[in-house]
C-alpha cells in the first residue's frame, strides 16, 4: 500500500476517531483533624461511568486501609459517594471532614463559600487551566496535565534532539510557554513556538503548512482554540500528508492520529489522591497544586510505521508504555 492509499485510509479513520475521541512555599491545611473515631469523607463524581466510577471505587476501598497504616490517630473513615447532578450540594457546617471531587463538573457543582470554615477539599482529574479560576480556601488540586519536563523528556526519548519541536498556541495557553521553554532547555531540546490567530479548520491547515519545514514534530498542548473538534482532523491529516509527527497529551489523540501521547496513568490517579487525603487527615502541609506522580506513553505503532519513523525498539516494551497496533 503506497502513501497516497494510506492517506485516504487515514483521512477516513481520523474522522471516525475524532467523533469518538472529542465527544469525550507549602500550604498548611486549615482543618485540624483530631483523634475522633469517625471521619466523614464525601466523594463527588462528575458522571456515573468509566474512569470516575473506577477511581471512586478505588478510593472507597483504598483509603480506609491506607489510613489504618498511616494515619497519626486511630480513625474510622465513613465514605459517602454521589453524583454531581444528584447530590444536594448545599453543605452544612461540619457535615464532612474531607471532600474529594472527580472531574471538572463535580468541581464546579461544589460550593463551599457559604461555610465559615470550609472542609478540606481535593479536586482530582481536572485540567490545569481550571485551577487558575479558583481561589477557594483550603482547596487542593491534582491536575491531569503532565508537567512540561516529563512531556519533553518523553519527546526526547521518542525523536531525539536533532531538530526543533513546534508548539502551536493561542492566547489562552500562552501562559504555559515559559514552562515549556525551561523544560526544553533542561532536556537539551530546541522548541519553536507559533501563535495561531485564526483558528478555523481551513486557516489552521494553511498555517501548519508554513510551519512544517521549520520543525521536526508538533507537540500538542491543551488549547481548545487551536485543538478542537473543528480543527484536529485537519491538523493531523495535514501532518500525515507531509510526514510531520504529532505528539499528544491524551490517549484519544494517539488513537486519532498522533504518533504518541504522554498521558496520566489512570492507576496513579487513585494512588495520588489517596496520598493527598492521608496528608490532610494527618494535618501535614503541602502545595495546593499537585501534578500526577506517573505518566504513561501511548504509542500508535501504525502511524509511526506509516511515517517511517524509527524509534528505540526497547521503548515499545517498557512497562509504562502502551502500544496501539
Amino acid at each position: 500500500m503506497n502513501h497516497e492509499q494510506l492517506t485516504k485510509l487515514f483521512s477516513v479513520a481520523i474522522c471516525k476517531a475524532v467523533i469518538l475521541a472529542f465527544c469525550s512555599l507549602p500550604v498548611l491545611a486549615s482543618n485540624s483533624f483530631n483523634s475522633e473515631q469517625r471521619t466523614d469523607i464525601l466523594i463527588i463524581k462528575s458522571a456515573d461511568s468509566g474512569i470516575y466510577t473506577y477511581i471512586s471505587e478505588y478510593l472507597s476501598q483504598r483509603l480506609p486501609a491506607l489510613c489504618n497504616q498511616q494515619c497519626n490517630h486511630e480513625k474510622t473513615l465513613s465514605i459517602h459517594t454521589g453524583l454531581a447532578d444528584e447530590l444536594g450540594l448545599s453543605l452544612q457546617p461540619g457535615e464532612y471532614d474531607l471532600i474529594i471531587t472527580l472531574g471538572t463538573k463535580a468541581k464546579n457543582k461544589l460550593d463551599t463559600r457559604s461555610l465559615s470554615r470550609p472542609p478540606a477539599t481535593i479536586h482530582g482529574m481536572i485540567p490545569l487551566q481550571a485551577t487558575m479560576e479558583d481561589n477557594s480556601p483550603n482547596h487542593y488540586y491534582l491536575v491531569l496535565d503532565q508537567p512540561a519536563e516529563k512531556i519533553l523528556n518523553a519527546v526526547k526519548q521518542l525523536l531525539g534532539t536533532d531538530k526543533p519541536v513546534g508548539i502551536l498556541y493561542s492566547q489562552s495557553s500562552s501562559w504555559r510557554l515559559p514552562e515549556y521553554e525551561m523544560a526544553a532547555k533542561n532536556n537539551g531540546i530546541s522548541i519553536s513556538t507559533f501563535p495561531v490567530l485564526e483558528t478555523g479548520a481551513r486557516n489552521i491547515g494553511i498555517n501548519l503548512k508554513t510551519i512544517i519545514p521549520k520543525v521536526s514534530s508538533i507537540l500538542i498542548i491543551p488549547d481548545k482554540n487551536v485543538y478542537n473538534r473543528t480543527t484536529i482532523a485537519q491538523l493531523l491529516l495535514t501532518g500525515f500528508k507531509n510526514r510531520m509527527p504529532f505528539i499528544g497529551y491524551s490517549r484519544s489523540l494517539a488513537i486519532t492520529g498522533a504518533i504518541a501521547s504522554v498521558t496520566t496513568d489512570k492507576d496513579s490517579i487513585g494512588q495520588d489522591i489517596s496520598t493527598l487525603a492521608i496528608k490532610l487527615l494527618n494535618n501535614q502541609g503541602m502545595d495546593e497544586l499537585q501534578f500526577p506522580s506517573r505518566y504513561r506513553l501511548v504509542i500508535n505503532k501504525n502511524i509511526l510505521e506509516s511515517l517511517e519513523i524509527d524509534i528505540d525498539r526497547s521503548l515499545l516494551e517498557a512497562d509504562d508504555v502502551e502500544v496501539i497496533q
